[in-house]
């Protein structure tokens, strides 16, 4: 039996709500952590913590996941507004 995924909350902040899609969008492909990423050549502890919100998610990585996931861009236009929105914060209040 796996471990039970942790408790997502996609309305902390940007970081959060992409890393809420990107499960959403692997759960409905139907693939597990360790074959996404296999499948983008990441490693299943980094894609989770970017799903957690653990660790910020790249640009390159968001793009490979919308092209194994079939998503139509929909990670990486969401990763180019939180990145722009992060921007635009004060540097006391980023995360």
């Amino acid at each position: 039996m796996g471990q039970r995924p942790a408790e997502l909350t996609p309305q902390a902040s940007g970081r959060h709500f992409l890393g809420a899609e990107l499960r959403c969008w692997r759960q409905q492909r139907g693939l597990s952590l360790a074959r996404l990423a296999a499948r983008v050549y990441l490693s299943p502890d980094l894609l989770g913590r970017m799903e957690k919100a653990e660790r910020a998610a790249s640009l390159d990585a968001m793009v490979r996941c919308d092209e194994v996931l079939q998503t139509g861009g929909a990670l990486a236009r969401l990763w180019r507004f939180v990145n722009h929105q992060k921007a635009r914060l004060p540097a006391n209040t980023r995360r």
